[in-house]
């Protein structure tokens, strides 16, 4: 089932607000490292297209202000590059929000009326693991100049 364009928009403007303030008060240095990667993680996993309200450089500057994490914990990257998934429309296949679960990634290109697009990310293009309760082994990793492909494998 697809959203429609007026429920994607209001989606994407309830999710605008906590992102914004979170921006001015790193900028104002106003958080601490850990208080920075807890809100981070909260905002970007909350929002429905975080990259529709900061740049992408404003969104790499507080990520790597807190350095790699899962969650909230400072962690070490993985050490082999990660086939990722991600499901979106054409014009937003470059998003940082990936997957390792194939069949999640479907399910967000058919909210978005999109494909599954796939690309290999080398460990240093991870920017977080954020794992929630009903964790969608979801990576916030940065794709730019990478090759991403049309996914036309098996969904499982």
């Amino acid at each position: 089932m697809s959203l429609t364009d007026d429920e994607l928009a209001a989606q994407r403007l309830a999710g605008r607000e906590p992102i914004i303030r979170l921006h001015q008060r790193f900028q104002r240095g106003l958080l601490t490292t850990e208080e920075l990667a807890t809100e981070l993680h909260n905002v970007w996993s909350g929002a429905a297209a975080p990259l529709e309200h900061l740049t992408k450089a404003e969104w790499l500057k507080m990520w790597e202000e807190i350095e790699y994490r899962v969650n909230e914990t400072k962690s070490d990257r993985p050490l082999e590059p990660l086939i990722l998934y991600r499901g979106a429309d054409e014009a937003h296949r470059e998003g940082w929000s990936w997957t390792t679960r194939l069949v999640l990634a479907d399910h967000f290109a058919g909210l978005a009326g999109g494909i599954v697009w796939t690309a290999t990310f080398p460990p240093e293009r991870l920017l977080a693991r954020i794992r929630r309760a009903h964790d969608e082994g979801e990576y916030v990793a940065r794709p730019e100049g990478l090759e991403i492909r049309r996914y036309d494998g098996p969904i499982r």
